[in-house]
């Protein structure tokens, strides 16, 4: 496995990529979406609606799927990267489930004469949103890294019972929400004009997604190396008592020196006072001659 600087090194050379291919992208899917798809024979043009909202609403949905996993990996084996991606998805995610709700209360509207109905596949998107705001507030607000782990890990147990809801409440309850028309294992009952423009806003959003997880990755680890500095809030208070204990060292070694060089200085001038016999005996003396030699190793 990846650790998590040989990934984000990874991550960084296929963004250049991610940011050419994104805009061009985009444009052709927004020209298929909104000009060339044709128009629904009882919605009309709010079909269009379909474009943004579906491809969301998978993402929302993947993303959870994705988070759950990681979350359990993290919990279950410490697995050091899953943090971080976890971390890194879940903005993402509740960012789409953002947008799956709002453009389906929109879409609603003029479909089924109203914003919001208490159905069965409105009403697990909304709870969705509720355990991804959960979810980031428990790693965000919670400092303890095993509580946060375990909170984290209830919470994607959870969402991941309510993705299940979900996919099935179509089909176990009456809603006003249709069945799915796109089926991977099953027969799609979307008309490939459709498909085609749809396909197209889910590529766009897969890079754009791609594009953020490579930031957020990034600043996950920015934030990380940036925290061993920081030391949980108290970095200010250890790196001003080791710097204070340290600048006074250097202080009463700077001082020492100067006054020992001094001293040396003015011993060796009036060595130079006395006659060669006196400076011979003198040398004889061993601390004399340690003084005499010693001040070119101090410096």
């Amino acid at each position: 496995m990846l650790s998590p600087g040989k990934l984000f090194v990874f991550l960084n050379k296929i963004s250049k990529s991610i940011k050419v291919i994104l805009i061009p992208l985009l444009i052709v899917s927004l020209i298929f979406s909104l000009f060339i798809s044709p128009l629904d024979y009882i919605q009309g043009d709010t079909v269009r609606i379909m474009y943004v909202h579906v491809p969301s609403s998978w993402i929302a949905l993947a993303c959870f799927s994705f988070i759950g996993f990681f979350t359990i990996l993290n919990f279950l084996f410490k697995y050091k990267n899953a943090f971080v991606i976890y971390k890194s998805l879940a903005p993402i995610g509740f960012s789409f489930c953002l947008i799956s709700i709002v453009t389906g209360s929109i879409w609603g509207q003029p479909t089924w004469g109203t914003f919001w109905a208490w159905d069965a596949r409105l009403t697990s998107m909304l709870i969705l949103l509720f355990f991804y705001i959960l979810f980031i507030f428990s790693y965000k607000y919670i400092q303890d890294l095993n509580t946060s782990s375990k909170i984290c890990s209830i919470i994607s147990v959870l969402g991941l019972i309510n993705l299940i809801i979900i996919k099935y409440s179509v089909d176990i309850w009456s809603t006003l929400h249709q069945p799915s028309s796109v089926n991977v294992f099953g027969k799609t009952s979307i008309h490939n004009s459709m498909l085609l423009p749809l396909s197209l806003m889910l590529l766009v959003f897969l890079v754009y997604c791609a594009l953020i997880f490579l930031m957020k990755y990034r600043s996950e680890i920015i934030r990380m190396n940036l925290n061993i500095f920081l030391m949980g809030g108290y970095g200010l208070y250890v790196w001003s008592a080791f710097l204070f204990a340290f600048l006074v060292c250097l202080i009463l070694f700077l001082k020492t020196r100067k006054s020992l060089l001094k001293l040396e200085k003015d011993y060796k001038e009036e060595v130079k006072k006395l006659s060669a016999e006196q400076v011979e005996t003198l040398s004889k003396a061993k601390i004399s001659r340690d003084i005499l030699t010693s001040q070119s190793k101090v410096k």
